[in-house]
């Protein structure tokens, strides 16, 4: 069987016929770079962007808000919604995904669409991301760059911080509609949001999760008795009045737990606050900033 017939049959399978017959699948002659790519990840798009291949990018997952410039992009649907029939209408030569993506990544196989699959969960992924996706792209001295940048950048956060003394930090990731009604989400220590607060002077309360996200209930964040609660609300614009009662609400409740001033509270409002990308390192100086701020405060050395 021929490659188009191939193609036609697979697709029909998957109810995708008339996209296979016009010309879905690799337009990318073998061994060339792939000239359109479809970026099933925020995170993906923003390592593409970084490698300046973005403008071969002809589809992106649903929540891309960075870079500005992919948000003209023809979305194809989120981690569990990919539309396959617009997937494929974009005639991507190559797919790139995060995670497991197992009914994309086979289908697409199936029409003869390279996929490349790369996980983002902690730091070194995220180098190992960068030197992948730079391969898979035809640009490899790119790839080798960008991971050298993100690494260099965040040992200089950690050089700056290891002399400190840590910050016992309880880290927030989101926020109910209103302060302290929950849930509680917070991080373990196998990810990158734990790493990079470590690098950045932090100590994270919930290091031994064994999950990598997991709630927890406000009894066992007092029993823990953080220094600093960070709160990451990324890309959030908070009124005066909402800050004072996100504030009021974690001083109410932790303000007992210690001897001392109390707990400090410090919002992460970074608009890549929780995406592992090209940005942690800019992530990690915001995470540094925070946590030298409520040592000062802690230390009675800041108003």
């Amino acid at each position: 069987m021929n490659r188009e017939l191939a193609l036609a049959a697979a697709a029909s399978a998957l109810g995708l016929l008339p996209l296979a017959l016009a010309g879905g699948g690799s337009s990318a002659p073998a061994g060339a770079a792939p000239a359109r790519v479809v970026s099933l990840s925020p995170s993906i798009t923003e390592m593409v962007h970084a490698l300046g291949a973005l403008d071969r990018v002809v589809g992106v997952s649903s929540w891309v808000s960075w870079p500005p410039e992919a948000r003209s992009i023809r979305r194809v649907g989120g981690y569990l919604d990919v539309d396959l029939e617009v997937l494929v209408g974009t005639r991507p030569d190559l797919v790139l995904v995060q995670g497991v993506h197992s009914r994309v990544s086979e289908q697409a196989r199936e029409l003869g669409i390279e996929v490349v699959r790369v996980e983002m969960d902690t730091v070194a992924q995220i180098v190992r991301a960068a030197r992948e996706i730079g391969s898979a792209l035809g640009a490899a001295g790119a790839g080798e760059h960008l991971a050298r940048r993100i690494e260099s950048e965040l040992e200089d956060v950690r050089s700056r911080s290891r002399a400190a003394r840590p910050v016992r930090t309880f880290l927030q990731i989101g926020h109910a509609a209103a302060p302290g009604t929950g849930p509680f989400l917070t991080s373990g220590g196998r990810t990158f949001l734990s790493e990079i607060l470590e690098a950045a002077g932090g100590s994270n309360v919930f290091a031994e999760l064994p999950r990598a996200y997991a709630e927890v209930s406000a009894e066992a964040i007092v029993s823990r008795a953080p220094e600093l609660v960070m709160v990451s609300l990324p890309g959030r614009e908070l009124s005066r009045s909402d800050e004072e009662a996100i504030r009021g609400f974690w001083r109410g409740l932790l303000g007992g737990a210690r001897a001392g001033r109390g707990p400090d509270v410090r919002l992460l409002t970074l608009d890549c606050a929780q995406v592992p990308g090209p940005r942690v390192g800019e992530l990690a100086r915001e995470m540094e900033r925070l946590v030298s701020a409520a040592r000062a405060w802690l230390d009675g050395s800041a108003p």
